[in-house]
C-alpha cells in the first residue's frame, strides 16, 4: 500500500509583527513530528484490524470497509503479495498472477487468453483467467511450488476446471481414460420420460458406465441397481443432470493431473478406480472434502466459502463472482422449491454480460448457450430472475 505523507505546513504568520523566526521554526518540525506519528499509528490500527479480520472464519462476509482495506504482505522469491479481506493477490513484477481465497481450494491464476465458446451462445466469453484446485483450503501460506507448476501447466494448456467443464458442450470430441473408457465427450442430461421432460437423476456413474457394465450389471465404474432395467441403464449411459456436471468436472476429473497434488474431493456415494488423481469415496471422510449429490446439498454442505448469500437480491452481488465460482437457481418458478440448478460462472462475455456453464434439459446437456433462456446472470431471462446464491470451492 502506497504510504500517503502528511502535508507541508499550510502557511507561515505573516508581516514584522509575526512570531520570532526560530519559533516558528520549532512549531514547523513539531507539527511534523505530530502528523507522522498518528499516521504510523493509522497504519499499524489498519494491518491489525486486516490480520484480524483474514485469521476469521469465512462464516459471513467482513464488513465492507475492511474489505475494501489493503495491505502488502511481502514477497515470496519473485512474488508479491497483498491482501484484501479474505482475498490473496499475487503478482510478479508489477503484474497480477493469481488470487487465493482463505478457506477454499479453487485458485485463479494468470495464463494464455483463450475463448469459450458454442454454435447457441449468442456471445462467446474470453479472458486470460484459468481456475485450478489446491490440495487443502487455503489459509494463510501461498504455496510458491504449487503456484508455480499451476502457471506452468496454464502455459503448457494442461485443461483446468473451465476446460474441462467444456468437454461435456454439445460436439465435444470423446475423451477415453487409460483403460479405454469414455470419460469427457459430448453429454445428454438425460433419459427423456413419460411427459416428455428429460429425467433428473444422472450422476457421474452413469456417464462412466460403459455396455458391458450395463449388460452383466457389474463394474468398478459405479454401484449398479439390480432393480434398475437395463434399458434404463442404457438410457443413461453419457449423461450428466446439474449436480452430476458439477461433480464430474471437479470431483472426478483431476484439473492438475500430474502434478504430484492429490485431488481434494471425493463423491458421496460413489466409488470407482482411481484415475487421474481421483479420489474415492470413504464414508468417515470429513463432510467438507465431499461433494454432495444435488444442487441444494451443493450450496449447503460443499466445500469452501459462501461467496453470494441464498437471497432474492443476490443480483446485487455480481460483482463478487469470480471464474470457476458455482451459482445456484431456484428456476423453478411455479412453486417454492428448494435451490434445484447448478452451474459453473466462466465470466463476462462479449456483450458485457456474466455467462455460466451448466447442464440443461432444455439443452440436454452441458451448455453455455442460450436455447430456452439466456446462460446469463444478467437481463429479465428465467435463469436472471431465478438467480440466488454462489459457492467457491
Amino acid at each position: 500500500m502506497s504510504k500517503k505523507h502528511p502535508s507541508k505546513a499550510i502557511s507561515e504568520a505573516r508581516g514584522s509583527a509575526s512570531r520570532p523566526l526560530h519559533q516558528l521554526h520549532v512549531e514547523r518540525i513539531l507539527g511534523l513530528v505530530f502528523a507522522a506519528g498518528l499516521f504510523v499509528g493509522l497504519l499499524s490500527c489498519g494491518k491489525e484490524d486486516l490480520r484480524n479480520g483474514w485469521d476469521t472464519l469465512r462464516g459471513k462476509e467482513q464488513e465492507k470497509g475492511n474489505a475494501s482495506e489493503q495491505t502488502s504482505e511481502g514477497s515470496l522469491g519473485s512474488f508479491s503479495v497483498s491482501r484484501v479481506g479474505i482475498l490473496r493477490h499475487v503478482s510478479e513484477a508489477g503484474v497480477w498472477k493469481a488470487t487465493f481465497t482463505a478457506n477454499a481450494r479453487t485458485v485463479t491464476l494468470a495464463g494464455p487468453e483463450r475463448t469459450f465458446q458454442e454454435s447457441t451462445a449468442r456471445d462467446s466469453v474470453t479472458h486470460s483467467t484459468w481456475v485450478r484446485s489446491l490440495s487443502q483450503p487455503f489459509q494463510d501460506e501461498v504455496d510458491v511450488k504449487w503456484l508455480r507448476a499451476a502457471l506452468a501447466a496454464n502455459e503448457r494448456s494442461v485443461p483446468d476446471h473451465l476446460a474441462i467443464g467444456m468437454q461435456y458442450i454439445a460436439g465435444a470430441k470423446p475423451k477415453l481414460d487409460a483403460n479405454r473408457r469414455q470419460i469427457a465427450g459430448d453429454a445428454s442430461y438425460g433419459p427423456v420420460g413419460d411427459d416428455g421432460v428429460r429425467e433428473l437423476g444422472s450422476d457421474v456413474a452413469d456417464y462412466l458406465r460403459t455396455k458391458a457394465d450395463v449388460m452383466s450389471k457389474t463394474g468398478t465404474a459405479s454401484r449398479v441397481d439390480n432393480d434398475v432395467s437395463t434399458a434404463e441403464l442404457l438410457a443413461r449411459r453419457l449423461s450428466l443432470d446439474c449436480s452430476g456436471f458439477i461433480r464430474m468436472v471437479y470431483g472426478f476429473r483431476d484439473a492438475f493431473a500430474g502434478s504430484g497434488y492429490p485431488l481434494p474431493y471425493v463423491l458421496s456415494g460413489f466409488s470407482s478406480n482411481t484415475h487421474e488423481g481421483t479420489s474415492t469415496d470413504s464414508e468417515g471422510t470429513e463432510n467438507k472434502t465431499k461433494l454432495p449429490r444435488t444442487a441444494e446439498s451443493l450450496f449447503l454442505e460443499g466445500p469452501g466459502v459462501v461467496v453470494i448469500e441464498d437471497s432474492a437480491d443476490a443480483r446485487n452481488r455480481l460483482g463478487d463472482l469470480k471464474p470457476g465460482d458455482l451459482l445456484f437457481f431456484r428456476a423453478d418458478e411455479t412453486r417454492d422449491a428448494q435451490l434445484d440448478h447448478v452451474a459453473i460462472y466462466l465470466g463476462l462475455d462479449d456483450a458485457k454480460k456474466r455467462r455460466f456453464l451448466s447442464s440443461r434439459k432444455s439443452a440436454d446437456g452441458p451448455t453455455l448457450g442460450d436455447t430456452k433462456g439466456a446462460s446469463t446472470l444478467d437481463g429479465t431471462g428465467l435463469y436472471a430472475r431465478t438467480f440466488r446464491a454462489a459457492r467457491r470451492f
